[in-house]
């Protein structure tokens, strides 16, 4: 699966490979830059007249090329960079032989910032990224896009029993895509036959994907704990976790079923058991349930991917950006917000209020 993918600067045409769903708010567009930037004073919740080399020093930006081998708390270990102290650290880079672990007790907040680690090329169980023991925010940079694929039996992102991960994006949008290794291993969580840990999504884009075999989040043995206040997680396999959404509006695109699911109704949206067309290049999804797409928030269908409505009710508060497909044979669509239609809508939807459905061309005309 290309995965879904959520972006609050929604751009009707080009690029969108999923389903974008994200809070329509006002977000700056940052330079990135080597000694930081306005960004990451935000996402850490620092004052504006605290400089932000206080916040991730220089010596603290660990680069997955190798070119810097050491810096203040961590060191690479051969292929590996190990963070070994507490406190704040930014990553980037791409590698497809260099690896991250944080060791055992630690406590770390991560920022990603277009960080790609693919290990699948390699021999045995070379696992992307390792947080066995440890508790680990990682954030995900605003804008950026972070990949971590392992090889064998291990987990694209190792969150075994006794380890913690938060997943948030604090500032705009970031997404990060996981993939466990070929035989097993989990997209997060256990590798192949090992329980998972504790993990709490709160923000950002989340693709996961086990290996043949193997859970899109948790382990294979015992299972986890899986909490969602917020973002939207993609899967395409299972998700073996304990799973409760405590709150924040997250959004679930589940490709096989959620386990032990438990939820307030009016927090979140869960949507199990989905059809996403593997084995054909036309990817569809089919609402399980009733689904809102809130006020001041965008869902985004690309080309060559049909909502089915599925005798559901289907409400827009936002704005919808179709360029794929919205079947609508049996349900309900109440439109509030409004539709710009770049694809197909078949079937009926109601304008209620001042909702409105703009028929356009595919240069943006109408």
């Amino acid at each position: 699966m290309k995965g879904l993918i959520v972006t609050r600067r929604n751009i009707p045409r080009g690029g969108a490979l999923g389903f974008g769903f994200a809070a329509c708010a006002a977000i700056c567009v940052f330079a990135l830059g080597l000694t930081g930037c306005e960004w990451i004073r935000d996402i850490l919740g620092m004052g504006e007249d605290e400089p932000t080399q206080a916040a991730v020093p220089r010596d603290r930006y660990i680069y997955l090329d190798g070119s810097v081998r050491a810096g203040a708390g961590w060191s690479f270990s051969g292929n590996t960079a190990v963070i070994a102290g507490n406190g704040h650290y930014v990553i980037q880079g791409e590698t497809t032989a260099n690896r991250i672990e944080v060791s055992s007790g630690v406590e770390a907040t991560l920022i990603l910032d277009g960080v790609k680690i693919d290990l699948s090329g390699g021999s045995g169980d070379a696992c992307a990224f390792d947080i066995t023991g440890a508790t680990v925010k990682l954030i995900l940079a605003p804008g950026s896009t972070n990949t971590l694929k392992s090889n064998g039996a291990s987990a694209g992102l190792h969150v075994p029993a006794g380890a913690a991960l938060t997943i948030t994006n604090e500032v705009g949008n970031g997404t990060l895509s996981v993939t466990g290794g070929d035989s097993g291993g989990a997209g997060i969580g256990g590798g192949n036959g090992s329980p998972g840990g504790t993990i709490i999504i709160s923000g950002g884009t989340v693709n996961a994907t086990g290996g043949a075999g193997g859970a899109a989040i948790d382990g294979t043995d015992e299972p986890g704990t899986l909490t969602l206040s917020g973002g939207t997680i993609i899967t395409e396999n299972d998700i073996n976790a304990t799973t409760t959404i405590s709150g924040g509006n997250p959004v679930i695109f589940a490709g096989s079923t959620v386990s032990g699911l438990s939820k307030n109704p009016a927090m979140g949206i869960a949507i199990g058991d989905v059809t996403f067309g593997t084995s054909d290049p036309t990817r569809t999804i089919t609402l399980q349930e009733a689904f809102t797409v809130p006020t001041d928030a965008t869902l985004t269908i690309p080309e060559g991917w049909e909502l089915i409505i599925g005798g559901q009710t289907f409400t827009n508060c936002g704005i919808i950006y179709n360029n794929g497909t919205i079947n609508n044979s049996s349900g309900t669509i109440d439109n509030y917000g409004t539709i710009d239609n770049y694809g197909t809508i078949t079937g009926d939807v109601t304008n209620r209020d001042e909702g409105t459905v703009n028929e356009r061309s595919v240069d943006g005309t109408e």
